[in-house]
């Protein structure tokens, strides 16, 4: 940054790392508790199996629940294995499918999966249909009514009570008033919204109120507009609730499919092909000791847990800057000057040669494959600009933002149809605009509101918008906005014809254009004709999208070299100690007992096979729950925001599931190395005399 010195940017960027392993540290310490019964309760699983598999005799009871017990797990473990193998696509894996495509078996598991629990949901929380609305004006009762409930309640004053409105330190007294006055607001909203949902239910049932008796004021259109805004906070916060609670069920279900599913089967598997005494020795080993147990398996499941979350960035940002073969997407913007401004003729230009490209390279609708962006920045108040007012629109076709725009693969179905919905409403009236969630929050506004935008780059020029929708949170433009390329042409025309002359930003207002192209060879093709055509002033170039994010994020190799090669590879160095140094405290305090088994025919090989499957075991179940843990977890959520650009949220890939095994598999091994040597070098005269 300007001003700012060499060592205080090292100082900073070192601070914020620090701080987000902390947060990553303390989130894996506490997924890491909760999910420890889980684990001893996984143990418990397999040893009622081993149990089960040498309860031969007793009581008839007894031995039909062993049965029982013997023939349901591994069936149990079968089933939840292949559930989870078809909704990741495993059974596709010899299908030649196109990048980023799922298979013919993945879309069938996947699709009726998401379509259970989404019934689910539906079941636990109901929602309003879409389009639901009040006809207020056949109840001006009940809508002067809820006017005065939403006095005082409104999301303005709930969410300017949540903090103090000033720097300066609030007095005991002072802090004590402005809470009661929050729980107050915040009672009237649900007093209000309760109240709300009850006249929806009453309209939709056909049951209006009475009409008022005698002169009653009729309700205007401001009123109006405003009753339908809270209408749509009470639909959109309950569509909202019903999503969150199907994203939760589906992470949950697939969690717990995870857990008695592959591994146990795993075991059972092992347990057939190195026997069941030896297995049934190494849990009964690792249930001796329960706080060392404990405490190994927090340790392992912390470390895999951050490495987990690093390289799932790591990956996210791999495929980004990760070429195509097909459908390959471009960005054409100015050569020589930062940042772009074209001509807006320029698009008729590189629509004429895309026509003139022979059939079988140009794209079948070139309309299809072409966006326009312009930037324009604005503030709600000129007078004093500041953060909280001030936004970003990317000015495109409406059209364009379902099949053009990127970072919209993230998106539910369900977000993906309100988008859709919206760009409709965009198409038919150029001052309708989305806006970010986090945006939205920022400014204290809400999809409903009307807004007027005082324009930063485009001088003289205001905008009145409507807020019809909003980027779900989380996504690339959480804190954007999108608004119709016709309404900024069309203030461009009255600016105009209201002063006589062209606005100085008229002619330079394309700032850049996505074009998508069938292949790479069409791509670098098309892209050495433009970049020698000669038919732009100024002069323009083609760069594929993956090359653009790549030259985004130049100024974080460092800390994406430092991510990838110094703290990932020091974390497994720590794993790997720390279950070194823990096996080597056990196999110490067990060497009477392994004596004895030597003495009782057991080899030394035995021996240290024994102290390896402990180590292995252990490790591989502490790793395989982390990855299995931040999987449903991070995704039921949504994904977690990377705040680098608009580059939006990132989701741990479905390959983790089996870094998290690999890790606590590998490093297990290499820790245990020498304390199983050790073990099996263990003299019976010795450790016996000691005894003595």
């Amino acid at each position: 940054m300007p001003g700012m010195s060499l060592e205080f940017s090292l100082g900073q960027a070192a601070l914020a790392l620090l701080t987000i392993l902390g947060i990553l540290v303390g989130a894996g310490l506490f997924m890491g508790l909760l999910t420890l019964p889980i684990f001893f309760a996984s143990m418990f699983y397999k040893n009622l199996w081993f149990w089960a598999a040498e309860e031969r005799t007793g009581k008839i009871l007894r031995r039909s629940f062993a049965q029982a017990v013997w023939t349901g797990f591994p069936a149990i473990s079968l089933f939840s294995t292949v559930i989870t193998f078809g909704y990741f696509g495993v059974f596709d894996i010899f299908e030649k499918l196109p990048l980023g495509k799922k298979g013919t078996t993945q879309t069938l598991f996947e699709g009726k999966y998401d379509d259970l629990t989404r019934k689910a949901g539906e079941k636990i929380i109901w929602r309003y249909p879409e389009g639901t609305a009040v006809e207020w004006k056949r109840d001006p009762v009940g809508g002067h009514a809820m006017l005065v409930m939403d006095e005082g309640a409104t999301p303005e004053i709930i969410d300017g009570l949540s903090v103090p409105a000033t720097m300066k330190p609030e007095t005991p007294e002072e802090e004590a008033d402005r809470k009661s006055q929050l729980k107050a607001a915040q009672a009237k909203a649900r007093v209000r919204d309760q109240e709300l949902k009850k006249i929806i239910r009453q309209q939709q049932a056909g049951i209006y109120a009475p009409p008022p008796e005698g002169d009653h004021t009729e309700l205007s259109k401001e009123q109006l507009r405003r009753l339908d805004g809270m209408v749509s906070l009470v639909v959109e916060s309950q569509s909202s609730m019903q999503l969150s609670i199907i994203q939760l069920i589906r992470g949950v279900g697939i969690f717990f499919m995870l857990i008695i599913g592959p591994f146990p089967l795993l075991v059972f598997g092992f347990s057939f092909i190195f026997g069941r005494r030896g297995m049934t020795m190494i849990l009964r080993s690792l249930g001796r000791n329960l706080l060392r147990t404990s405490l190994t398996y927090l340790a392992i499941f912390v470390l895999v847990w951050v490495v987990t979350c690093v390289w799932s960035v790591l990956d996210f940002l791999d495929k980004l800057t990760q070429e195509k073969d097909a459908n390959m997407k471009g960005l054409i913007t100015e050569k020589y000057q930062i940042p772009s401004q074209m001509k807006p003729s320029h698009l008729n230009t590189i629509k004429s040669m895309l026509e003139e490209l022979p059939e079988g390279q140009k794209p079948e609708n070139i309309e299809d494959n072409l966006m326009t962006w312009a930037f324009v920045g604005g503030t709600l108040d000129p007078s004093k600009r500041t953060p909280m007012n001030s936004l970003f629109f990317f000015c495109t076709e409406p059209e364009k933002v379902i099949k053009m725009m990127p970072g919209l693969e993230d998106l539910t179905a369900e977000q993906f149809k309100m988008l859709e919905e919206a760009c409709k409403m965009m198409g038919q009236n150029p001052r309708a605009v989305v806006i970010g969630h986090a945006k939205l929050v920022q400014m204290n506004k809400r999809v409903g509101d009307r807004i007027q935008v005082t324009s930063l780059n485009y001088k003289d020029l205001v905008f009145d918008f409507e807020i019809v929708a909003e980027f779900p949170a989380g996504t690339r433009w959480d804190q954007s906005a999108a608004m119709s390329r016709k309404y900024l042409d069309n203030a461009l025309s009255e600016y105009e014809g209201k002063n006589g002359k062209a606005h100085p930003l008229a002619d330079k207002c394309m700032n850049l254009i996505w074009i998508r192209l069938p292949n790479k060879a069409v791509f670098e093709s098309f892209s050495e004709r433009l970049n020698t055509s000669g038919r732009f002033t100024p002069a323009v170039k083609m760069e594929i999208e993956s090359s653009a994010y790549a030259n985004f994020l130049s100024p974080y190799k460092d800390l994406i070299r430092f991510l990838r090669y110094a703290l990932a590879p020091g974390l497994l160095a720590v794993t790997t100690l720390v279950i070194s140094l823990v096996i080597s405290i056990g196999v110490r305090e067990r060497r009477v007992e392994m004596a004895v088994l030597k003495v009782l025919g057991f080899r030394p090989w035995m021996v240290m096979a024994l102290v390896l499957g402990e180590a292995l075991l252990l490790g591989s179940l502490s790793g395989f729950l982390a990855t299995a843990t931040a999987y449903s977890l991070v995704n039921a959520m949504g994904g977690i925001p990377l705040p680098i650009g608009f580059f939006g949220k990132f989701f741990v890939p479905a390959s983790a599931l089996w870094w998290g095994p690999a890790i606590g598999t590998i490093t297990s091994a290499l820790g245990t190395i020498m304390p199983a040597w050790s073990a099996r070098k263990i003299k019976v005269s010795e450790v016996f005399s000691r005894v003595a």
